[in-house]
């Protein structure tokens, strides 16, 4: 996966392939489950570059983020 659009490709994939009954509900719920702990780990990058002032590494972020500064985090 490179890209946010290839994530949504696949869950959207695994959803239709539940609907014609191809996989199982299980399946697609670790698939879920695994892709939500993947882009945790996204946010957790994206936080901790805010805070240290860099722009993330990782090339999945350069395609959404680009060279533009990072925003700050909405207050909670």
């Amino acid at each position: 996966m490179k890209s946010m659009t290839d994530i949504r490709e696949l869950l959207a994939e695994q959803m239709d392939a539940l609907k014609q009954e191809k996989t199982t509900a299980s399946t697609v719920n670790a698939m879920c489950n695994a892709t939500g702990k993947f882009l945790a780990t996204i946010k957790l990058e994206m936080e901790f570059a805010r805070m240290v002032g860099k722009q993330p590494a990782d090339t999945f972020f350069a395609a959404m983020v680009g060279s533009k500064p990072l925003p700050e985090p909405a207050k909670r």
